[in-house]
């Protein structure tokens, strides 16, 4: 789901708006979510690369992924130049 469509609204999945850009999100069919590095996880598994998955849990490797996944996805607009004056405005 494109959070950035216009019509896309949080509270249909009973988060914020600022829980789905914090980090990404992703729904199990259980209707589990799960967030962070842990979505990645089970993306890579899901497209044929799940021998990766056991080293991203790795102690200090999962730590490491976890710190280096917030640090990106807090100035993932920033870095990825799709800046606007809301988007990555100080407060």
């Amino acid at each position: 789901t494109d959070i950035a469509d216009p019509s896309f609204d949080p509270v249909e999945y009973g988060k914020t708006m600022q829980q789905f850009m914090d980090e990404i999100h992703a729904s199990l069919p259980d209707g589990t979510w799960i967030v962070g590095v842990e979505v990645f996880r089970r993306l890579y598994a899901a497209v044929g690369f799940g021998a990766l998955v056991p080293l991203t849990r790795i102690p200090g490797v999962s730590h490491g992924l976890d710190f280096g996944y917030r640090a990106f996805a807090k100035n993932r607009l920033r870095l990825t130049g799709r800046c606007s004056a809301e988007a990555c405005q100080v407060h």
